[in-house]
């Protein structure tokens, strides 16, 4: 509730006690029964929900319901809907601790998150811009805000937004990660490196600031630097500042269906270890989920943990025989230990349950590529390409293939694809260049081999080549 409703409420509160008071009744039960206007948040059909999650709501109902004015208990509540995925309970039960304590912002922040998740872009813009506002030195508030700008092309918004946060958190990455992308989308290359270098040397690890300050090096020329960063960030997302609240959420943490998407988005957020805790705590739940089995295996197979991802693996076959990704990891799982004809078994029985899966038709590629098996894994692959045309892994192997057999215009038709499909590597080129210079062409070759270098000057393959096609040229 904003100051100046509180006032109001005061004013009215006054005179209802005053009329009241004249008729014998007291003030002192008007008052808190005028602040009692919040009903508690419960969802709609609480039997769809796990028992688990079920008591844990239903105690912090009560608690909420035995302290109706108490925002830290409407906030805590917000917090069980938050953690399990339940957003717009998790909206109105911030929006109500907001209400009940207008002057904490964690509780509108955590209010833009939930309205967020619930599609509502505007509505969420709106109540980032009034609150980020009344709170400019709370930086998760401005952090949220600062990524919904830059989405929606509102740059100049956007940028102060994140020069609040570098002037009120200059040791944390995120105001330098948003201001360098601004002055990305401004094709300001040279602000852009100055602040992505210093979120850099913040935090080596962030992703996406490493992809940023890739593209910024490209803006400068700095090519060779440019193509590491940006092969270290491929897969990037942004990570939002939290608050002290936001260190509660695992606390709360209990509806399986919640733990599968967080644990799924780990897996693609490139964090194996951290999903595989997540969907260990589902199997001691569920230990015969068996699609959390297949992802346990996924994750231990990131870990490099073999043995015990074949074994989850092996577990989860034995729970549902149907599902051909458990067939996949398995294949890929003893690819990886050089077992290549029980790999091979596994794979077939994958493509047989699922023949339109391209990443099947790409393993059995691999296998038999490892086993010499070319003409086969050309076979493999090419079925794959007509599944998964723009798959780059997919695109890569069967140039690789064609190479191997000889098929030196078929392999340099797939580099070019390669290279249209990854624009800043320089292995694409590098293999067009050996498939030209193979066929004799060595004008062409050193064309591509001079397109590898101004992506990577310093690569000691395109040097070689180079000097092998020059030597060719001048004997």
């Amino acid at each position: 509730m904003c100051k100046g409703f509180r006032r109001y409420s005061l004013l009215r509160g006054a005179v209802i006690v005053f009329v009241l008071a004249g008729i014998g009744v007291t003030g002192f039960v008007v008052w808190p029964l005028w602040r009692v206007t919040l009903p508690v948040t419960t969802p709609k059909d609480m039997q769809r929900i796990s028992r688990e999650l079920r008591t844990l709501i239903e105690r912090h109902v009560a608690a909420s319901n035995g302290s109706p004015r108490d925002a830290r208990q409407r906030a805590t509540l917000g917090l069980v809907y938050e953690a399990n995925k339940m957003w717009p309970e998790a909206l109105r039960s911030f929006r109500n601790a907001t209400e009940l304590d207008s002057d904490e912002p964690m509780w509108p922040h955590h209010a833009a998150i939930a309205w967020l998740e619930t599609g509502d872009l505007d509505g969420a813009t709106t109540w980032l811009r009034d609150y980020a506002a009344r709170f400019p030195k709370f930086t998760p508030l401005q952090d949220r805000l600062g990524a919904v700008l830059l989405e929606a092309g509102e740059i100049d918004e956007a940028q102060a937004a994140f020069e609040a946060i570098i002037a009120h958190a200059p040791g944390s990455a995120a105001g330098y990660v948003g201001y360098g992308d601004v002055r990305l989308r401004a094709g300001d290359h040279e602000a852009a490196v100055v602040a992505l270098e210093k979120a850099v040397r913040i935090d080596p690890t962030y992703k996406l600031a490493r992809y940023l300050l890739g593209r910024a090096y490209r803006g400068v020329g700095r090519m060779e630097e440019a193509e590491r960063e940006m092969t270290v960030g491929m897969v990037a997302g942004r990570k939002y500042l939290t608050d002290a609240w936001s260190r509660h959420l695992n606390k709360y943490e209990t509806g399986i269906g919640a733990l599968q998407e967080r644990s799924a988005d780990l897996l693609r957020a490139g964090q194996p270890a951290q999903a595989a805790e997540l969907i260990e705590r589902i199997l001691v739940e569920q230990p015969d989920n068996a699609a959390s089995a297949v992802n346990l295996g996924i994750a231990y197979l990131e870990l490099n943990r073999l043995e015990d991802a074949e074994e989850v693996l092996l577990r989860a076959e034995r729970l549902d025989a149907t599902r051909f990704e458990t067939y996949i990891n398995l294949a890929a799982c003893l690819l990886r230990q050089k077992r290549f004809s029980g790999a091979l078994q596994y794979i077939d029985r994958a493509v047989e349950l699922s023949p339109t899966a391209a990443q099947a038709h790409l393993t059995r590629g691999l296998i038999l590529m490892q086993q010499r098996k070319n003409e086969m894994a050309l076979e493999a692959l090419t079925t794959a390409a007509g599944l998964d045309a723009r798959n780059p892994k997919v695109v890569q192997e069967l140039a690789n293939v064609c190479a191997r057999l000889g098929r030196l215009p078929e392999a340099l038709g797939h580099y070019r694809a390669l290279a249209k499909l990854l624009p800043t590597r320089w292995e694409p080129h590098f293999g067009a260049a050996r498939a030209l210079y193979g066929m004799g062409w060595l004008d062409e070759a050193l064309a591509a081999t001079n397109q590898g270098l101004a992506l990577a000057p310093r690569e000691s393959s395109l040097l070689a080549m180079a000097r092998q096609i020059t030597g060719a040229n001048n004997p």
